[in-house]
């Protein structure tokens, strides 16, 4: 037995308390909200400011069953965290399978855009640059389920900053893997031959570090929790999926993970974009709340044309 496997057991069951559930009783409890609550079809045409609205006074309903998910079904957390443990039994082989015969095919990469100093460069740049625009795109064509996508898609991302950057990275402590385990040679920092060496615990990092920030994958977390949302408010999986498989194979051997890494980061975000997306649709909002959004042309004092953001309420 690996002597870290003591303390993959220890750190696994902190993360289970706030992570397993999200990936089993949160994504049953959301659909249970969104079968008791409106779709985004039966709910027509709300307004900007109503979908607005929403999207903000939701956000403690959102950290609340985020955060009590894992006390909501026993069962499940015994099976996610059960099929944690057999994935990560299996990382040797299934990572050296994967950095040996898959990662040498995925070699296209995304150059742009950058957005300056922030280190969000490629894939991610597209995907921070997407939201917004769609917002804007949406806002003025009186889209209402792209206004919320894009709302709710933000929020995701958020909680998927906090509850795998954050929180998972730091409570698990897990080292990376070997970018070459086939080779068999031993690995320096900070960098691991062993899947079960986990536990080196550290402040929650706000930037991007190698040393024990292995598990989960906040890269698939925050994809499949933006795909999440695009799936339950168009009700069409495959596309934002599917996209959002395509930009992770983006420099996809940069990313250094094992494979439960990454498959624990996706269901992560996929439980995340459940919750989200549930709990806005459980939310009613009175006439009185309302708050009226609009895309207006505007003219400048300068005299010149434009667009204007109005807001009334």
């Amino acid at each position: 037995m690996s002597p870290n496997y003591p303390r993959c057991l220890a750190s696994s069951g902190l993360l289970v308390f706030f992570m397993g559930s999200l990936l089993g009783s949160s994504t049953a409890m959301a659909e249970e909200v969104m079968k008791a609550s409106d779709s985004p079809q039966q709910q027509g045409n709300p307004g900007p400011g109503s979908v607005l609205y929403r999207a903000v006074v939701t956000i403690p309903d959102d950290l609340l069953a985020l955060t009590t998910a894992p006390f909501q079904d026993a069962k499940a957390d015994a099976i996610v965290f059960g099929s944690l443990l057999v994935l990560v039994a299996t990382d040797q082989p299934s990572t050296k399978f994967l950095q040996t015969h898959i990662a040498p095919k995925l070699t296209y990469t995304w150059s742009g855009p950058n957005l300056g100093s922030t280190r969000i460069g490629g894939a991610d740049g597209y995907l921070v640059a997407f939201i917004p625009v769609y917002y804007l795109g949406s806002l003025a064509t009186d889209h209402s389920q792209g206004q919320i996508a894009a709302l709710l898609s933000i929020k995701a991302g958020a909680y998927a900053y906090l509850y795998a950057q954050l929180l998972g990275k730091s409570l698990t402590g897990r080292t990376r893997p070997n970018p070459d385990l086939a080779s068999g040679q031993s690995a320096e920092p900070p960098y691991t031959n062993d899947p079960w060496d986990w536990g080196h615990f550290h402040r929650p990092s706000f930037g991007w570090d190698s040393n024990g920030t292995a598990f989960p994958s906040f890269h698939y977390t925050l994809y499949f929790a933006v795909a999440s949302v695009f799936h339950h408010v168009y009700e069409n999986p495959w596309i934002p999926y599917g996209l959002a498989t395509v930009a992770l194979g983006a420099n996809f051997s940069g990313h250094h993970h094992w494979v439960s890494d990454s498959v624990a980061g996706a269901a992560l975000g996929i439980g995340i974009g459940h919750v989200t997306v549930g709990e806005f649709f459980k939310t009613s909002v009175s006439s009185k709340q309302a708050l009226t959004i609009s895309l207006q042309p505007a003219m400048g004092m300068d005299g010149g044309y434009g667009m204007a953001l109005k807001a009334a309420w």
